[in-house]
């Protein structure tokens, strides 16, 4: 058995949460980025919630860096990806033991179905601001990535292609939920890619040969374009 990293908070006499790392090797002590993977049943319920939890984020040192809607999607199915930054698991720990953001997070699971969270460990970040007219592609796979070099690799690609990987990252840490027995929050992903560009130049690159040759060992579960919100 690994003995991965855990950070607890406490929630009530009768609850816990335990952020814990995916094996011995994930990084609590250093920024992570919180992937939030959603569909939003209650849009107004769910702005409510953000006007509240937002100012306590914030002030526990979160700072949303991409929040992007599918263009494309069915009813019911998850259409939204959020991600957020913070400074360490710890100042996730103190938001989530904050009691007003406990209270808030009320509003957000009558907001949110099919909610999947998990913790980054971010290989690459390409910090653009909104313009309103740059596309962006999702790519979320099963499995993380073999080698160490496969993120230069991506980012090397894209250039080629006249694209650019804002964000790339791998689950390196869940959400678990200690009651009478524990759950784990759910995570449908171990990786995932955001591509940014032309939305043709984005179709060339990940239909071209060389693209499927690097993701030979990925198992692709997702693929989508976001129109970008924050």
């Amino acid at each position: 058995m690994t003995n991965q990293p855990n950070i607890e908070c406490g929630i009530s006499a009768t609850t816990k949460i335990l952020i814990r790392g995916v094996d011995e090797t994930a990084d609590l002590e250093n920024p992570i980025y919180a992937i939030n993977w959603f569909y939003c049943k209650r849009p107004w319920l769910y702005a409510l919630y953000t006007k509240i939890a937002g100012k306590i984020a914030r002030a526990n040192g979160a700072q949303a860096i991409f929040k992007g809607q599918l263009t494309e999607n069915g009813i019911g199915e998850r259409d939204t990806l959020l991600i957020v930054r913070y400074p360490s698991g710890h100042h996730f720990k103190n938001l989530v033991e904050n009691k007003v953001f406990q209270l808030s997070s009320l509003l957000r699971n009558k907001a949110l179905q099919k909610f999947s969270f998990g913790f980054s460990k971010m290989h690459q970040l390409t910090e653009k601001p909104l313009d309103g007219k740059t596309n962006y592609l999702l790519q979320y796979f099963g499995s993380a990535p073999r080698s160490a070099s496969f993120w230069e690799s991506v980012t090397d690609l894209a250039v080629s292609h006249s694209v650019e990987l804002f964000y790339g990252g791998t689950i390196q840490a869940n959400l678990v939920v200690q009651k009478e027995e524990e759950q784990k929050v759910p995570c449908v992903m171990d990786s995932l890619v955001v591509l940014r560009g032309n939305q043709e130049a984005l179709k060339t690159l990940t239909q071209s040969e060389e693209y499927q040759v690097l993701l030979s060992n990925m198992e692709v579960l997702f693929t989508g374009f976001l129109n970008r919100q924050l």
